[in-house]
């Protein structure tokens, strides 16, 4: 059966996903904006299905949309990785109606796999929007994101402008030296929201490079 991949969010960078799976889920291949997702943590890297959840009752994420990758060629794991986190993280903005880099809310691609992409012809990869710090989700996140309220502090200011404008280096060197849990590190881990699907936080300068 063909499968799709996981890509860990930006709150998830360093998560080992536990294989998981349920014969009366929704198949991922199926999914459509606004269908929750009762459990992320569960899911294994590949997976065919989706445990679907009540919205209404409290969930780990819910599906925003979906981003259709070009070419003919398979770009490699990590190529796909990339190419669905920067095209969810468009249609991020559009259905929560928060940049995804400022928003208390997380990112959680699904993408195709060489097999999928090879056999059925899929180009398809899944946006999931996840609760930061594995927190759980309850109700609809269309149109009702969040942004950080704190502001930059003064004295990363500097980093903080050149890692959203692409500096890598100055992107691990943020998350590095930034307090845990602020939107400073937020920002250094995430590459300055270039890419959430590190296994490793603070690779920014080699991926850039």
């Amino acid at each position: 059966m063909p499968i799709r991949r996981v890509v860990a969010a930006a709150a998830s960078l360093t998560l080992v996903l536990a294989a998981a799976g349920c014969s009366d889920d929704e198949s991922v291949f199926n999914q459509e904006a606004g269908e929750c997702v009762e459990s992320i943590s569960d899911l294994g890297t590949e997976i065919s299905e989706l445990p679907e959840a009540d919205c209404a009752q409290p969930h780990d994420g819910e599906v925003i949309g979906t981003f259709t990758h070009d070419g003919d060629d398979f770009p490699g794991q990590e190529g796909i990785g990339q190419e669905a986190f920067e095209g969810c993280a468009g249609v991020f903005a559009d259905y929560v109606g928060v940049e995804l880099i400022a928003s208390t809310l997380d990112l959680f691609p699904i993408s195709p796999t060489q097999q999928s992409w090879d056999e059925i012809d899929d180009r398809e990869s899944i946006c999931v929007a996840v609760g930061q710090n594995s927190e759980q989700l309850e109700g609809s996140v269309k149109d009702g994101g969040d942004e950080f309220e704190a502001p930059i502090a003064a004295e990363f200011a500097d980093l903080t402008d050149s890692c959203l404008g692409g500096d890598g280096a100055a992107c691990d060197e943020l998350y590095n030296t930034s307090p845990a849990e602020s939107v400073e590190e937020r920002i250094g881990a995430s590459c300055g929201g270039r890419d959430l699907a590190f296994e490793t936080v603070g690779a920014c300068a080699g991926a850039a490079g």
